[in-house]
């Protein structure tokens, strides 16, 4: 059965999104200790999430 190119190109970027977040997770499981740290993140879940904080507010904005 020939499918259509829009279909190929549907599953074409399924499996980059599926490859890529994948690579993501893997990265941060593997993520040596400090680097979170060094980047003035917070490590959440036990080691296994780094959240970088947001940047402070501009003194000379209104907000």
């Amino acid at each position: 059965m020939k499918r259509s190119l829009p279909v190929r190109w549907l599953y074409a970027l399924a499996f980059l999104v599926v490859g890529g977040v994948s690579l993501l997770i893997v990265a941060n499981y593997l993520d040596p200790e400090g680097a979170c740290e060094e980047a003035g993140g917070v490590w959440l879940v036990a080691g296994r999430h780094c959240v970088m904080p947001e940047p402070a507010a501009d003194p000379g904005t209104n907000g």
